[in-house]
């Protein structure tokens, strides 16, 4: 939650954005290379990096890095880019096993050295809980827990497919920068 409320906060206070500068457009299309975009030349894209590997772009603020996309955030892991809103981010995205604590989650990892998996199976007795109050969004499975927290839906399993998804007026794209 925590995580969540400092990515909006830094990503609220950015000046307009990248959105015109993916190698998609917010409507999908683009050049598909990773550049241009933007009228006239007047709105650079400005990148910095987020919290563990994922980055934020937009026309203003100082820029820290020369790539940010969803290959550059993934690591060993799995990226995405979101776009709109006069922003573009990237986040890093597995599914994490614990086994010891019977637990497993879909969302940006707190770690690299934790198992990967494909997907988070419900267990017998256990519960699989989504939360799209997030982006990325968190599906996470318990052999212990029973009902989701208040604003989650239960499920039947948990995937990257689950949880690599925008916010409402976002759209996927390749790349912020």
């Amino acid at each position: 939650m925590i995580r969540a409320l400092l990515t909006a906060t830094f990503v609220l206070s950015m000046a307009a954005g990248c959105s015109g500068s993916s190698g998609k457009s917010d409507a999908g299309t683009g050049s598909g290379d990773g550049g241009g975009g933007g009228t006239g030349g007047t709105d650079a894209v400005h990148c910095r990096a987020g919290t563990g590997t994922d980055c934020f772009c937009s026309s203003g603020g100082t820029n820290t890095l020369s790539e940010c996309s969803g290959d550059s955030v993934a690591a060993t892991d799995h990226g995405y880019c979101c776009s709109g809103g006069g922003f573009c981010s990237c986040f890093r995205t597995a599914c994490v096993r614990l086994e010891s604590i019977g637990f497993c989650e879909c969302s940006s990892p707190l770690d690299t050295t934790s198992p990967r998996v494909d997907n988070c199976p419900q267990a017998t007795g256990g519960t699989c809980c989504l939360d799209t109050g997030l982006v990325p969004n968190v599906c996470h499975c318990s052999d212990s827990v029973t009902t989701c927290p208040s604003g989650e839906t239960q499920v039947a399993s948990c995937s990257l497919a689950d949880v690599m998804n925008c916010g409402a007026n976002e759209t996927v794209v390749d790349r912020c920068k």
